[in-house]
């Protein structure tokens, strides 16, 4: 509640209200509205022996969503609690509360479409932060005129006035919409905002950033150090004040303030990694910049990609430099000019002139020091409203127990709930709401309707002895049917408490949610009669996910034909974005309708899914997976990594970015993440079987091989009947392979003259090309050479020369 209370844009509950209630499990909703609260944050904290867990929800109580939530463990002793305290409450408050936050993202959405006269300062400043996560022109200017009606109300609005100093200095910084003076306008602004709140960090923040723009660095100093003092918690300032100070002269001490920034806020924005590049690439540690720019994935900013092409320039990847410039020529075709200007806005004349350096290499022609600048051009993307209420609803009802482990049955449910709220498909009632219906008798199909779900996950919990037996259920509230049910046994002799209530939970959320999952495959099946016009962005997800179950030519073909239909109508939708670059990626990877541009659209593609919504795993997937087949492993281990950490339960994101990683040539990390996503479901796709396929392959493990490709059942593709044709080439089982090579030739004739382009499309980092044709030949399938028509690398591949 302190923390909560440091934001001056937020409404804080007093602690002395919410105590009364601390014992209450009633409906969220009821609890919201006796406080007058939009939104509740709750949790529980559990012991088990020397650990700690805590989990933490924030719920809208308007509709009962979960907006976020997360599980902390820690190690525990009574003499450290204090440290536990201080460092699990600001990572909480942060995540939630800053400018990049869940709590302000939701309140700002909420907020537009209104025009500029409609706002309150409060929610000038509110819908003022959704800019921060899309600054485009467009809403720069729309922000800008909000703002200005509001202090026109509200001369003395601290707040505003703060908020309002930093879109003046973004006339200056970034050239959006600049008007005269834009310094002396921010620097006015922000000094009224803190004579308004002498103790408002957010106030002090404005000011500091004015000053390093006018390169008072002194006085600069002095005002970051005193609006860091003020909230420690912020991690959206203190990750701006830190990348200044860092430019200012004082590196170390600014990096060491940008880290903790974003260990705060896991979900921080791109822009925080900017620091870590530009120190990197003074040292010339050209290989940590370049790890440091892939990290920020802002493609619709110039900054990154200026970035990108300066340090692949000083390394001499010059196909990664060529992209770089066009991306950033298609944002500022005149950047050239400017350069030297823009840089000098922020760095010191010494690391400009490097960078410049580096632009040069990258075949930038950078106009000299008496170049004349000129107004930096801009580009901009139209910013979307938030998306549209999902279909279904799904609930997890309160586990029956006996035998004195009701805090492992509450524990259960609440890392369920946690675990299916981390899939954004899934909209999920919120754990409070359903708490309130622990040992009230009646159906699921009450006690769901009750709560407003659609769905619910049931169970019981029973203990003898050391044994503990979990048993699940997923009941379809409006017809009745039981989807989905399993048994798990477990020994607590052999395994703590805390360790089966993670193993199960995971495997109930894995099982139950993922793309391959029985609750996404019954909301799809609903989903499939609505006309294209009626689909909300998940049902589109679950549009990709069926054609995923049948994957042919015709069904893509027919998909990707709707997608790109959808995006005419509103090409704001991330969701849409992203299942369209997996589209664009499929005909690349299976060769359907292949055109030679698939890969620079599922680019664009991913790129505007990631830009509209960076914290959704399904983007950053079709991200990752892009970048692989372009070749360009350096982008795609950092969005793989990423997209991984965002949703350690989904099963079909860990399968297909594991296989991947398999790929590259990490046979038995990309294995092991493999063998892992088919362990937590056992209703896992097929094609999983190919992560341990290609590791046995490697280690000449045929046998073990075949018996995986036998598993694979995806009877409309080649590749299962290509390894079946390999594997038993190397054994010397002629009968099977010449059986495997006729099914392969029945679905593609001419496979053997151009076996070589699609295997080495997946194939290219692995080692495992050669030895697949040569299991191939052994099969009795004529391969030639070489491919007759070999097509040219993806537009960012390097040369066969250079890969040599």
């Amino acid at each position: 509640v302190t923390g909560l209370s440091r934001f001056s844009y937020l409404r804080v509950i007093a602690r002395s209200s919410t105590l009364r209630l601390a014992k209450d499990s009633g409906d969220v909703r009821a609890i919201g509205k006796e406080l007058g609260a939009r939104y509740i944050m709750e949790g529980s904290l559990r012991q088990a022996g020397a650990k700690l867990r805590l989990a933490v929800q924030l719920v809208d109580a308007k509709t009962g969503a979960h907006l976020w939530a997360e599980n902390y463990e820690r190690s525990f002793s009574p003499e450290t609690i204090f440290e536990l305290q201080d460092d699990l409450v600001p990572r909480i408050v942060s995540t939630v509360a800053d400018q990049y936050g869940a709590l302000v993202h939701s309140m700002g959405e909420s907020l537009r479409g209104r025009s500029a006269g409609e706002y309150s300062p409060h929610e000038a400043v509110l819908r003022a932060f959704g800019y921060q996560e899309r600054m485009t022109p467009e809403e720069h200017a729309e922000v800008r005129d909000i703002l200005e009606a509001a202090v026109a109300v509200a001369p003395d609005h601290s707040d505003c006035l703060a908020e309002l100093a930093s879109i003046y200095w973004h006339e200056y910084a970034f050239g959006y919409n600049p008007r005269p003076d834009p310094l002396g306008r921010a620097r006015a602004a922000a000094e009224r905002a803190v004579a308004s709140a002498p103790t408002s960090h957010f106030a002090h923040c404005a000011y500091a950033t004015g000053l390093f723009f006018q390169k008072d660095y002194l006085a600069f100093r002095a005002a970051a150090e005193r609006t860091l003092a003020l909230n420690r918690m912020d991690s959206s300032t203190a990750a701006i004040l830190g990348n200044m100070i860092a430019y200012a002269g004082d590196w170390e001490y600014g990096l060491g303030i940008a880290e903790r920034a974003m260990q705060l806020n896991p979900h921080h924005a791109g822009w925080y990694h900017y620091v870590a590049f530009c120190d990197a690439y003074r040292r010339r540690d050209y290989r940590g910049a370049l790890a440091s720019v892939l990290k920020v994935n802002m493609p619709a900013y110039r900054w990154p990609h200026v970035y990108l092409a300066a340090v692949s320039g000083q390394l001499g990847e010059q196909e990664r430099a060529r992209v770089a410039l066009r991306e950033l020529h298609a944002l500022v075709p005149n950047f050239a000019a400017t350069a030297r200007v823009e840089f000098g806005k922020w760095l010191d004349p010494e690391l400009t002139e490097h960078l410049l350096d580096g632009l040069r290499k990258a075949g930038l022609e950078i106009a000299g020091e008496d170049g004349t600048p000129t107004l930096p051009a801009t580009a901009g993307k139209v910013s979307g409203k938030t998306r549209a209420p999902e279909a279904f609803w799904v609930a997890v009802l309160p586990f029956k127990s006996s035998g004195g482990i009701e805090s492992f049955a509450d524990g259960l449910g609440e890392d369920i709930t946690t675990g299916l709220s981390r899939f954004p498909y899934l909209s999920v009632v919120a754990r409070a709401a359903a708490a309130r219906l622990k040992g009230r008798a009646g159906d699921e199909r009450t006690l769901g309707a009750e709560l407003g779900a659609r769905y619910v996950v049931e169970g019981s919990i029973r203990k003898q002895g050391s044994a503990i037996r979990v048993s699940a259920r997923l009941i379809d509230t409006e017809t009745g049917a039981q989807l989905w049910a399993e048994t798990y046994d477990r020994d607590l002799e052999v395994t703590s408490i805390f360790t089966v209530q993670d193993d199960v939970a995971a495997r109930i959320v894995a099982t139950v949610a993922d793309s391959y999952g029985v609750l996404v495959n019954s909301m799809a099946s609903v989903a499939a009669a609505k006309d294209d016009a009626d689909l909300t962005p998940a049902e589109w997800q679950f549009q990709y996910f069926a054609y995923r179950q049948q994957i042919t030519p015709a069904n893509h073909a027919a998909l990707k034909k709707r997608l790109e239909a959808a995006l005419e109508r509103d090409q704001r939708r991330a969701e849409i974005w992203s299942c369209l670059a997996q589209m664009y990626v499929d005909a690349y990877a299976f060769g359907f309708q292949a055109d030679p541009n698939d890969l620079d659209r599922a680019l664009d593609a991913a790129r505007r899914g990631v830009e509209f919504d960076r914290t959704n795993q399904f983007g950053l997937v079709s991200l990752a997976q892009t970048y692989f087949f372009r070749q360009d492993l350096a982008a795609f281990r950092p969005a793989a990594e990423r997209a991984m950490a965002l949703n350690p339960l989904n099963t079909d994101a860990l399968g297909i970015l594991g296989l991947l990683i398999v790929h590259t040539g990490e046979f038995e990390r990309g294995g092991a993440i493999v063998r892992h996503a088919m362990e937590l479901n056992p209703d896992h796709a097929g094609w999983m079987h190919f992560g341990p396929i290609w590791e046995h392959f490697h280690k000449r493990e045929y046998e073990r091989a075949l018996d995986h490709a036998n598993q694979v059942d995806i009877p409309g593709l080649f590749w299962p009947y290509l390894v079946v044709a390999a594997t038993c080439g190397h054994l010397g089982q002629d009968a099977e392979a010449a059986a495997a090579v006729r099914d392969l030739l029945a679905l593609d004739p001419e496979f053997a003259a151009h076996a070589r382009s699609n295997i080495a499309s997946w194939h290219f980092a692995s080692g495992l090309l050669e030895p697949l044709l040569d299991g191939l030949r052994k099969a009795g399938l004529s391969i030639p050479a070489s491919d007759p028509a070999p097509e040219l690398p993806p537009s960012n591949a390097p040369a066969p020369e250079d890969r040599a």
